[in-house]
């Protein structure tokens, strides 16, 4: 069973690195046409000629939001999944700033997972 728990900040004092990554045959073309009333933009999606995949490091944790939620999903102790978030009560948006599962674990519901679990976070 997959446990959910807070994490914060304090309980990392070097950081807390994740690792993104993903991959994709496509990408959108973008074609911005000035209108007589205002602007057109068109979006086509196009083949890369060879897959692409992106890796990358990041922190976690954003100094920069002070009402961050962040949260890891385990399972057996191994940790699975993140999400970050916030709510803004002022406008009733929950706006989600990071969620990543592990590659081996994607298509098991752990990401849908962690977005029901903040929506029902936010209900609170």
């Amino acid at each position: 069973m997959i446990n959910i728990r807070r994490v914060y900040k304090k309980d990392y004092p070097n950081g807390k690195k994740v690792i993104y990554q993903y991959n994709s045959d496509q990408y959108y073309d973008i074609s911005i046409t000035k209108k007589e009333n205002g602007w057109r933009v068109d979006l086509v999606a196009k083949d890369f000629d060879e897959p692409f995949h992106k890796h990358w490091e990041g922190e976690f944790f954003d100094e920069s939001l002070s009402q961050l939620e962040c949260y890891i999903a385990e399972l057996h102790e191994d940790e699975v999944g993140i999400i970050s978030f916030n709510y803004e009560k002022w406008n009733n948006v929950l706006r989600i700033w990071d969620i990543h599962v592990k590659p081996s674990m994607q298509t098991k519901g752990i990401g849908s997972g962690l977005i029901e679990f903040a929506k029902k976070r936010r209900e609170r």
